[in-house]
C-alpha cells in the first residue's frame, strides 16, 4: 500500500506542474501580443477571395493580430461601406488571425478580393522568441501528461498485483 501512496504523491506533483505550465502558456500567450507593434498599411489586399455572405473570410496572415481595417474596396475600386460587413479583430484563441463576414445584402461581393487599410500588430523578435517559448512550453506539457497517463497506469497495474498477493 505504501507504493500506491507514494505513486499517488508523484502523480499530484506531476499534475500541478502540468497544471503551472498550462497557466504559464496562457499567460506568455497574452503577454506576446503585447510585445508586437502596431502597423499600419495602406491599400493592401487583406482578403483575396470573400466568402459567401455570413460566413468568415480570414485576414492575409501576413497581417497577423489586425486591429482595424477602414478604406475598403474590391478589385475595382468600388466601397465597401461598413455597413455590409462586420470586421472582427485577430485574437490569440483565433491565433491572431482576424476576419469579415458579409452582411446578407452583399452578396454581390462574394469572390471578390477585398483591399484596405489595415491596422495590425506585426511581430517582433521579442513577440517571436516569445512564441518559440510557448511552442517549447506546449511540448513540455504533453510530455507532461505522457508522464501523468504513465503514472496512472503503474497505480492501476499495482492495485491488481495487489489483489492477487
Amino acid at each position: 500500500m505504501a507504493d500506491i501512496s507514494n505513486m499517488t504523491k508523484s502523480a499530484i506533483a506531476v499534475i500541478a506542474l502540468a497544471a503551472m505550465v498550462l497557466i504559464g502558456i496562457a499567460v506568455i500567450t497574452g503577454f506576446e501580443e503585447s510585445l508586437r507593434d502596431s502597423t499600419t498599411t495602406a491599400s493592401v489586399v487583406v482578403i483575396p477571395t470573400l466568402g459567401a455572405v455570413n460566413t468568415s473570410s480570414s485576414i492575409s496572415t501576413t497581417y497577423p493580430w489586425a486591429q482595424s481595417i477602414t478604406s475598403c474596396v474590391n478589385a475595382t475600386g468600388t466601397a465597401l461601406t461598413t455597413d455590409n460587413y462586420t470586421f472582427y479583430p485577430g485574437v490569440a484563441g483565433n491565433v491572431g488571425v482576424g476576419y469579415v463576414v458579409l452582411t446578407d445584402a452583399n452578396a454581390a461581393w462574394v469572390g471578390d478580393s477585398l483591399n484596405c487599410t489595415i491596422t495590425y500588430l506585426a511581430d517582433t523578435d521579442a513577440s517571436d522568441a516569445a512564441e518559440l517559448f510557448i511552442t517549447g512550453m506546449t511540448i513540455f506539457a504533453t510530455f507532461m501528461a505522457v508522464i501523468v497517463l504513465a503514472i496512472i497506469g503503474m497505480i492501476v497495474i499495482s492495485l491488481f498485483k495487489k489483489g492477487k498477493d
